[in-house]
């Protein structure tokens, strides 16, 4: 992932805080002890799932021992979970809400089983919108099933708003295992992989998920005015296509690349972030009954809605020579998306075909509810 020439760029903040929400973390563990930020004591010595990719992610580096994490600097915040629907979800609320500084949390775990990997929870849904509404970056494992269930969509992985991740072996092949579908975002190494707490190599989408956690507490730690959107997007422009040129439902749109995704932020690229209000409706919906939870001001619950889609053009005030991307932030936004059940996670896009030297037309929804 040319870990070391983004080194020679930044090693990390000490300010920032990866949460690693899993089944538990060594604190005590010579690559890790200083660097625990809080979080809960349990941890089960035969269990070293956890410690294992917060080695990945940040352990202490430059010391004599041990390994190099990806993030030198970033502290661990180990949130202890179970395999209960409820304990998922707590756990992603309490590491929001251990610090403000939590800007990164890692979750190298899937909802379902072996059987039954497309398992989903309304509960730990609303858990990661609530994550993304207060601007965090949530990375999550595509899952270890596509040998046995070719491209079913396992969660996290597959909800709006969570960096999905995939698993490549040490010459950019896709590990057979590794999950695959519309809904990868990037891939990192996840084949004989080595960390801290085992003595044995690490295979799997986790390991993966752990080095894109990383390389997201980078980022944020390089520039700490970046949205979780600028920094899952930015990811991906850094990474190195390994099937087809831009996305595919296999890699994503790549491999990650450390260095690639740093210099974005430097010369000769400029990030711009701008802001706009107002909109007109493009297009609307009858009146529909669908769900509603977690929204500010309304009672979780049933109701009858139109939505509208509200659109807005937008022109720039720098004229470019050329644009490696742009999108929309939508933990910023007052309007939602379209998912159903709706869990009022704030949305703004490009709209395709729009975009120019001189502007574009930017899309969010609006939902007009009946409440008597």
């Amino acid at each position: 992932i040319d870990a070391e020439k983004a080194w020679e760029i930044f090693k990390g903040n000490p300010n920032n805080i990866i949460a690693i929400v899993d089944q538990g973390v060594d604190k005590n563990n010579t690559d890790l002890k200083n660097k625990i930020a809080g979080g809960d004591d349990g941890f089960n010595s035969t269990e070293n799932h956890g410690t294992f990719m917060a080695g990945i992610a940040a352990a202490e580096t430059d010391n004599g021992r041990g390994m190099a994490g990806v993030d030198w600097y970033a502290k661990i915040h180990p949130q202890k979970i179970t395999g209960e629907y409820s304990s998922m979800a707590q756990g992603i609320i309490d590491a929001i809400k251990y610090s403000r500084n939590v800007h990164v949390l890692n979750c190298s775990w899937t909802i379902g089983s072996e059987s039954n990997p497309s398992e989903n929870s309304y509960t730990v849904r609303n858990a990661f919108a609530y994550a993304y509404k207060a601007n965090r970056t949530c990375v999550a494992s595509m899952g270890n099933h596509q040998d046995t269930h070719p491209n079913v969509v396992s969660y996290p992985a597959g909800y709006p708003n969570v960096i999905a991740v995939g698993a490549t072996d040490n010459i950019d092949e896709i590990w057979d295992e590794s999950a695959q579908g519309y809904h990868i975002d990037v891939c990192a190494p996840g084949v004989y992989i080595k960390s801290i707490g085992n003595d044995l190599y690490g295979y799997g989408t986790s390991c993966a998920a752990a080095f894109v956690s990383g390389l997201a507490s980078l980022l944020k730690g390089y520039s700490n005015d970046l949205a979780n959107d600028d920094i899952e997007n930015i990811i991906e422009l850094g990474a190195d296509d390994q099937v087809d040129p831009g996305f595919d439902p296999i890699t994503g749109y790549g491999r990650i690349n450390a260095k690639n995704s740093l210099d974005y932020l430097r010369p000769p690229y400029t990030l711009y972030q701008w802001s706009t209000t107002g909109g007109t409706v493009y297009q609307s919906t009858g009146l529909t009954y669908g769900t509603f939870i977690g929204i500010e001001g309304l009672l979780d619950g049933k109701y009858w809605a139109k939505r509208h889609e509200v659109r807005k053009a937008v022109s720039f005030s720098e004229r470019f020579t050329e644009i490696t991307g742009a999108w929309g932030r939508g933990s910023f936004t007052k309007g939602f998306n379209d998912e159903a059940p709706n869990m009022g996670v704030g949305y703004c896009a490009v709209v395709p075909g729009t975009l120019n030297k001189n502007g574009c037309t930017v899309t969010t929804y609006v939902y007009e509810i009946i409440t008597s």
